[in-house]
């Protein structure tokens, strides 16, 4: 009579040839569940080498996180002049490192970093917004506008913000979504008549405390 372990030993032994051999076979043929598995190490693989992407830029560039003249720490919106080393977000002081060129002549709305809510703009005339993107957050709004030849790099923990989207609107009023999970996306505008007035509506919860603004 087999002893209750030659059975449990012959069991796996067979289990194991089975898997094998299943695993082999799917292989070859590409059956279920190959393909899921393949789709998973490439996600896996792809996130993997996105983080050691945005590390070696952050190595490249030592000075992403050191104070800039141009920063106050505070958690609200402003409209500001675009100038080159302007902090992008009120409340941290990041700025951009490459073509500030290609962002002269724009305004910038300083967001909080993680600003939760849309951002709702009154314009009297129309304008452009220009929203840079960051791999790591959802980009799925971004799917109907325009891409743009600029490329930035606004640097951050938790984001690295490069390609360039922009969207033409007309006067009235104007709602963008604040960008995310990992980080609110920078606004930039672009008016195309100077006597513009432009009126930043939103009321956002409490911690954030956002007057609002109009520009003259």
């Amino acid at each position: 009579m087999i002893s209750p372990k030659k059975v449990l030993f012959l069991f796996i032994i067979i289990l194991l040839f089975l898997s094998f051999s299943y695993g082999f076979i799917s292989h070859r043929q590409k059956l279920p569940p190959y393909g899921l598995i393949k789709n998973i190490y490439a996600i896996v693989l792809s996130k993997q080498q996105n983080i050691n992407d945005d590390n070696n830029i952050r190595k490249k560039h030592s000075s992403w996180n050191k104070l800039n003249k141009n920063f106050k720490p505070i958690k609200e919106i402003f409209l500001k002049d675009f100038i080159p080393g302007i902090n992008i977000f009120s409340d941290r002081n990041y700025f951009n490192h490459k073509n500030d060129k290609d962002l002269e002549g724009l305004k910038i709305v300083q967001l909080p970093k993680h600003y939760p809510i849309n951002v709702k703009i009154l314009s009297s005339e129309p304008i452009t917004v220009y929203r840079p993107v960051c791999k790591n957050n959802n980009n799925e709004t971004y799917y109907s506008w325009d891409k743009t030849d600029i490329e930035i790099l606004i640097i951050s923990h938790s984001c690295i913000h490069t390609k360039v989207f922009k969207k033409e609107f007309e006067s009235g009023e104007i709602t963008l979504k604040p960008g995310g999970p990992k980080s609110a996306d920078p606004i930039f505008l672009l008016f195309k008549k100077k006597n513009t007035d432009l009126l930043i509506k939103t009321v956002p919860p409490e911690n954030y405390l956002v007057p609002e603004y109009k520009l003259k």
